[in-house]
């Protein structure tokens, strides 16, 4: 089974605008994903979209898959900032 390298944790919790929102519970130092906090990414962040897909609809065993590398060489993120949303590529491989 392949397993998610790239140091992103992301967990489902109640939102405040909607029902479920996926957000960033850890990010390891010195991972892949430790490289997009000069993108903005930090800790309690939400993610709204994975590869283009709204993630309040997606399950966490699809998201894994495609941190994993399953659906290819990256993943695409997008989330919310204080000046708006943020689309930016991880490398999963």
């Amino acid at each position: 089974v392949p397993t998610n390298r790239t140091g992103l944790r992301l967990a489902y919790r109640s939102g405040e605008k909607v029902d479920r929102e996926l957000y960033v519970s850890h990010i390891v130092p010195g991972s892949r994903a430790a490289a997009l906090a000069k993108d903005g990414l930090k800790k309690g962040m939400v993610i709204v979209e994975v590869d283009s897909l709204p993630a309040d609809e997606l399950d966490m065993w699809k998201i894994e898959q495609r941190l994993a590398g399953l659906y290819g060489r990256q993943v695409v993120l997008q989330w919310e900032t204080q000046q708006g949303r943020k689309l930016i590529p991880l490398e999963v491989k």
